[in-house]
C-alpha cells in the first residue's frame, strides 16, 4: 500500500476515533445505548404479546361464529345435543375472553414501559444534543459534534412520533369498580350503569352485523360482474381484439376494497363481542356483590 493511502487511513482512523469518543464514549452515550436496548427488547415484547393475541381473537372469533350458528338453529327447533354444544361454545368464548384480557393487560403495561422509556430517551437525547452544541465554538465550529447533534435530533422527533402514536386501550366501563364503602344503592346503580352500556354495546354488534351482511352481499355482486366482465372481455378480445383492461383493474380494486372493509368490520364486531362478554361477566360480579351487600347491610 502507497504511503499517502496509508496515511489518508490513519487520518480517517483518527478522526473516527475521536468522533467515537465524543458520540459513544461518555457516561450520557452509554445511557442513550442502554436506553435503546430496552426500547428494541419492550417493543419486541410487544410484536409478541400482540401476535399471541390476533391469534386467540381468531379462535374467540371463530366460536363466536359458532354460537351464533348454534342459536339459530336452535331458534328453528330445540335440540339437546345443540343446547349441549351451545354452552360448550359460550364456555370457550367465556375462557379466550380472559386469556385476552390477561393479554389485554400484558399490551397496556408494554406500552406504559415504552412511554417511559420514551420520555427517559427524549430527555437523555436532549442533554446529548445541548453538551454537542455548547462544546461547538462558534468562531471554530466543530462539524463532527454539528452531524452529531443533527443525526440525534432526528432520533429524538422519532422518539416524539412513537409516544404520541402510543394510545392504551381502556373501555370506560373498566373504570367502574366497586369501592369498600359503597352501599347496596351504589353498588346497584354502578350495576345499571354497566348494563345500559352493555345494551348499548348489543346494538352497536346488531348493526355492525347488518352491515356487515350488506358489505358480503355488495362483495357477492361485485365478483359477479367480474366474472361476467371477464368473460365478457375474453369473448370480445377473440372476436375483435378488444380488451378494456382499466375497467378489470377498476373492478378488481373495488372487489378489494369491500374485503378491506369486510375484514374491518369483522375486527369490530369481534373486539365489541370480547367486550360484551367481559361486560356481562362483570355485570354478574356487581349482582353478586350486591346481593352479598344487602345481607350484611
Amino acid at each position: 500500500m502507497k504511503f499517502q493511502n496509508k496515511l489518508k487511513l490513519l487520518f480517517a482512523f483518527s478522526a473516527w476515533f475521536v468522533l467515537a469518543q465524543c458520540v459513544f464514549g461518555n457516561p450520557v452515550n452509554k445511557s442513550l445505548d442502554s436506553l435503546r436496548i430496552a426500547i428494541v427488547r419492550q417493543q419486541a415484547s410487544l410484536d409478541s404479546v400482540q401476535q399471541v393475541r390476533s391469534t386467540q381473537m381468531l379462535k374467540f372469533s371463530e366460536v363466536n361464529g359458532q354460537i351464533n350458528e348454534y342459536k339459530i338453529e336452535l331458534g328453528k327447533q330445540r335440540q339437546p345435543l345443540l343446547e349441549f354444544r351451545l354452552n360448550a361454545a359460550l364456555k370457550k368464548s367465556r375462557e379466550l375472553a380472559d386469556k385476552i384480557s390477561i393479554l389485554d393487560a400484558r399490551v397496556n403495561q408494554i406500552k406504559v414501559n415504552l412511554q417511559e422509556l420514551y420520555k427517559q430517551m427524549i430527555a437523555t437525547l436532549d442533554t446529548e444534543i445541548r453538551s454537542l452544541l455548547s462544546s461547538s465554538n462558534s468562531k471554530t465550529p466543530n462539524q463532527a459534534a454539528l452531524n452529531s447533534s443533527q443525526r440525534l435530533s432526528k432520533e429524538k422527533s422519532g422518539y416524539f412520533s412513537r409516544l404520541n402514536s402510543i394510545k392504551i386501550n381502556v373501555s370506560e366501563w373498566q373504570n367502574i369498580t366497586i369501592e369498600a364503602n359503597d352501599s347496596p344503592q351504589r353498588i346497584m346503580m354502578k350495576t345499571t350503569l354497566l348494563k345500559d352500556k352493555a345494551a348499548r354495546l348489543e346494538r352497536v354488534i346488531l348493526q355492525d352485523e347488518e352491515r356487515l351482511r350488506e358489505l358480503e352481499k355488495d362483495k357477492k355482486m361485485q365478483n359477479e360482474m367480474l366474472v361476467f366482465y371477464l368473460d365478457l372481455s375474453r369473448t370480445l378480445e377473440d372476436e375483435q381484439g378488444i380488451f378494456d383492461r382499466d375497467r378489470l383493474e377498476e373492478l378488481k380494486d373495488q372487489s378489494e376494497n369491500f374485503a378491506r372493509e369486510i375484514q374491518i368490520i369483522k375486527s369490530q364486531i369481534s373486539e365489541n363481542k370480547l367486550n360484551s362478554v367481559n361486560l356481562y361477566e362483570k355485570i354478574s360480579r356487581f349482582t353478586q356483590a350486591w346481593k352479598k351487600k344487602l345481607e350484611n347491610y
